[in-house]
């Protein structure tokens, strides 16, 4: 029997507005073409290293990339002689050459993107190798937040999906008494009904955020009604929802859909599929559900 291998992902949600399926297209192609590195750790930077059609000549179809994780080493650090075990000598850091073009501990991670639902999905994790989705978040963000691109196309927004179960566990609660809704305004062919709604009532409004925060009377349970609920739902995905309750012991439970994102793991043989092709595969399948 042939040992297969696992990917795990995960995935964001990137908004525009207004937005079109091409225009996430150019914008994924600008911000590689930014070559822009993002420190996730205080020696460890990450890089969108590659960014190409999934289909030759049908962009819509798909894109896929890579990010690059390796090590930046600080030139005017310390260093350590393993011998002497005490700080290398400045004739002995004079014998160190590295290259400027090259960096160590390189680790690459596959994602496929897209443009149609304008969401990204991130191998997390394969291989002995790990990424946390809240790191591939900062990378993006702070991608778009480049002059070059917000000059072009405005806040661009990065948000983690969140597991499908995380709204229902907020809104179950035991003594729901607070919930924090920050609401990013949705595109409008998201989520049928409740999104287009809620897109409706922001655009009325002029307005690209909402944040709100309902407390319940002292000793009550919150009930929300279906417009708040509806917020909740949009928010999930576009933006975070934040629950309070007492547990069982009397103390506060602090849930949010934020510290809950959605995973999923892709089994594949690696004798017969290359990992992203599995990652393509499993995605489709993936998009398809939703």
């Amino acid at each position: 029997m042939a040992r297969t291998r696992t990917i795990e992902i995960g995935c964001l949600n990137i908004v525009t507005h207004p937005h079109t399926p091409q225009g996430y297209v150019e914008l994924l192609y600008m911000a590689h073409a930014l070559r822009r590195t993002v420190a996730t750790r205080k020696d460890q930077r990450l890089l969108i290293g590659e960014v190409r059609n999934l289909v030759r000549e049908e962009p819509l179809e798909g894109l896929v990339g890579r990010l690059y994780r390796f090590t930046e080493i600080d030139p005017d650090g310390e260093w350590l002689n393993l011998e002497t075990q005490a700080a290398a000598e400045p004739d002995e850091l004079g014998a160190v050459q590295i290259p400027a073009n090259l960096r160590p501990n390189m680790e690459m991670f596959d994602f496929v993107f897209y443009p149609r639902n304008h969401q990204m999905y991130v191998e997390l994790r394969s291989t002995g190798k790990s990424l946390s989705i809240a790191q591939a978040q900062k990378l993006w963000k702070e991608v778009f937040a480049a002059p070059a691109i917000t000059e072009q196309f405005g806040d661009v927004e990065v948000m983690i999906v969140p597991d499908t179960e995380a709204l229902r566990a907020i809104l179950l609660l035991p003594s729901l008494y607070k919930i924090t809704i920050d609401l990013i305004k949705p595109n409008p062919d998201e989520f049928e009904r409740a999104s287009r709604n809620v897109y409706g009532r922001l655009a009325r409004m002029n307005a690209r955020r909402l944040q709100q925060t309902i407390t319940a009377e002292r000793r009550e349970r919150l009930e929300l009604d279906e417009e708040e609920k509806e917020l909740a739902l949009v928010a999930a995905h576009n933006g975070s929802v934040v629950g309070q309750g007492l547990g069982p012991n009397g103390r506060v439970v602090t849930m949010s859909t934020d510290e809950t994102p959605w995973s999923d793991k892709i089994i594949y043989d690696p004798n017969l599929t290359l990992p992203m092709d599995a990652l393509v595969e499993g995605t489709q399948r993936e998009v398809g559900e939703r």
